[in-house]
């Protein structure tokens, strides 16, 4: 009889393999930094709600248990409070970077539940 043997993020780390995945849900951005106005980031595919869900099914499935949510500005992505919520829910672990420009208090109401680290890039300061 064949044994199931569970991979741990901390036996793949010991492995050299990836435990973290950075998602940037947009390339949009609100802000008058430089990295935002990259030519490259000008009219790129966003990925859809079912996109983002399949292709983090399969990330889980590798064992991958933490993301780090980005943008552009990750909160000008309208249902981003439903991603988080999806990803959250596959099991793994997030932590939301913004510049904090449309933080609400409706949106940190949401944050807890999702056990959402949120971090403020200070990019933009004194530009």
């Amino acid at each position: 009889m064949a044994r199931s043997v569970q991979i741990r993020p901390s036996n793949r780390l010991f492995a050299g393999r990836p435990v973290l995945v950075t998602f940037q849900c947009n390339h949009r951005c609100n802000s008058a930094y430089e990295y935002c106005d990259l030519l490259l980031n000008q009219g790129r595919y966003e990925m859809t709600r079912q996109e983002i869900r399949a292709v983090f099914g399969q990330l889980y499935d590798e064992s991958i248990r933490f993301v780090l949510v980005q943008g552009g500005e990750p909160l000008l992505c309208p249902d981003l409070v439903d991603v988080l919520q999806d990803i959250f829910s596959r099991g793994l672990l997030l932590t939301l970077v913004s510049n904090g420009t449309r933080l609400t208090e409706d949106l940190e109401r949401e944050f807890p539940a999702l056990r959402l680290p949120l971090f403020i890039s200070l990019d933009t300061a004194g530009v």
